[in-house]
């Protein structure tokens, strides 16, 4: 069965590697929806920013060609504290997370093929983002987009796998 680990590629292989992302302290956080950013919440503390990725998300298979794909999305959040009342820092601080945005977009494009030969299929044809609304947790601003992700899957009938009337 093929595995792709969403937190161990958007942490080590992007997150790690952006200059950006390095340069303003994003912390790395495990979160499982938008309702609940455990991690983010729990580290508001001690951190500003924050490159948050939920793998949750409900996913499902279908048909393609002659076989089956697994689809899921992985969730990623840019978020980025700015100074209260102040809108031009909320400005230049969700201007930072659209370039982390089309950063990571860029290292997506660029890793796609590679990602295929393990039989990683990456759906970039469409990513849109969604800016969050308002004044969000601690005066915080940012986006969220999705990245949908198909996986080949093996739904061969296997008669070891039930049990049978005697």
């Amino acid at each position: 069965m093929i595995q792709f680990d969403a937190h161990l590629y958007f942490e080590k292989e992007v997150r790690d590697k952006m200059k950006l992302t390095v340069d303003g302290n994003y912390a790395y956080s495990r979160i499982t929806s938008m309702q609940n950013m455990e991690e983010v919440l729990d580290n508001f503390r001690y951190h500003k920013a924050f490159f948050a990725v939920d793998d949750s998300e409900d996913g499902y298979t279908f048909q393609t060609g002659g076989g089956y794909m697994d689809r899921r999305s992985v969730v990623i959040y840019v978020l980025k504290q700015y100074r209260l009342n102040d809108m031009d820092s909320q400005i230049a601080a969700l201007a930072e997370c659209k370039q982390i945005y089309k950063n990571v977009l860029k290292k997506l494009f660029k890793d796609k093929s590679k990602l295929q030969e393990g039989m990683i299929y990456l759906v970039t044809d469409r990513i849109p983002y969604t800016e969050i609304p308002g004044i969000f947790a601690n005066d915080c601003t940012g986006l969220f987009f999705h990245i949908p992700i198909n996986i080949p899957t093996d739904l061969s009938y296997k008669s070891e796998e039930w049990l049978t009337d005697k």
